[in-house]
């Protein structure tokens, strides 16, 4: 690298850098100076594993309607690979966490997120079914009453695994924990938050029911709600770690089963999440 050129990349660095100090500061504080909340612009990604109560699912269609009961499900997180979570073509494949926020108070924040998770119906369990099913060309077909069935692959597959989807607006309370005890600085920031939730679910649902043909679409099946509680360690006020925890409650009236409009199904259940992300935060508001 030539002289002229280590100039140029040195110029645009000292550019760089006065640029964001403005931006972030307003002319009004220094790079590093501990500067208040409000005004700050935050934006993290991360992972979940994801947890979920039994549930009953209830199936309707043109020659069924039966429900299972008791459901088990589990989540289907991938195995960590660092090229594959953070490749550009496969870091959303998955369990992710998204949020983009704002911090219009000190001590308070309103945000979107995205939770990415996956709702996998464990193969092959034991449940009770109560309906009927006629019609299908299928050894399944009869009148049951809570009686007991194997949820084998020819049977049902129910996934939503593309995914459970929870698209939400948060509120929550944050509080810097070295502040409390006078040991504020401009280095290093522990920080606990807690707050709710409410959001639409949009998923993509795998399902194979009877062996008809699977749906395979993004669609609006429901809402959910939820509270979380999260700590934080910032370093440089800017570079931010997150750990945190999230339940709360589905509601999924409108589930594609098949390629049919005829065929539906809804189901509700309990979630429970563990999450740990990295993100930015910069103040860019007065």
């Amino acid at each position: 690298m030539n002289q002229i050129t280590m100039k140029k990349h040195f110029c645009i660095l000292i550019f760089c850098f006065y640029f964001i100090n403005g931006l972030v500061a307003q002319n009004k504080y220094k790079f590093f100076d501990v500067r208040p909340n409000k005004g700050k612009v935050f934006v993290s990604f991360g992972w979940n594993r994801g947890y979920f109560t039994d549930s009953q699912i209830n199936f309707k269609g043109e020659d069924y309607d039966f429900s299972l009961h008791a459901v088990k499900a589990t989540d289907r997180q991938s195995d960590f690979d660092f090229g594959f979570y953070f490749h550009p073509e496969t870091f959303t494949i998955p369990q992710t966490n998204f949020k983009v926020g704002y911090f219009f108070h000190d001590n308070y924040t309103v945000s979107f997120n995205i939770d990415h998770m996956k709702y996998v119906m464990v193969r092959d369990q034991t449940a009770r079914i109560s309906g009927f099913i006629q019609g299908t060309n299928t050894p399944y077909n009869g009148t049951y009453d809570k009686d007991e069935i194997i949820v084998s692959k020819d049977f049902l597959t129910f996934e939503h695994t593309n995914g459970l989807n929870y698209l939400s607006l948060e509120l929550n309370r944050h509080d810097d924990l070295l502040k409390k005890i006078h040991l504020e600085n401009k280095w290093i920031e522990i920080s606990c938050s807690e707050g709710f939730s409410l959001g639409l679910i949009t998923p993509k649902t795998d399902a194979t029911l009877l062996g008809k043909p699977r749906n395979d679409v993004f669609y609006l099946s429901g809402y959910g709600f939820g509270v979380n509680a999260d700590v934080s360690i910032t370093f440089l006020q800017y570079l931010y770690f997150q750990f945190g925890l999230k339940g709360g409650f589905i509601h999924l009236p409108h589930v594609k089963t098949t390629a049919s409009s005829m065929d539906k199904a809804n189901q509700s259940f309990w979630f429970f999440e563990h999450i740990f992300s990295f993100g930015l935060k910069v103040r860019v508001f007065k």
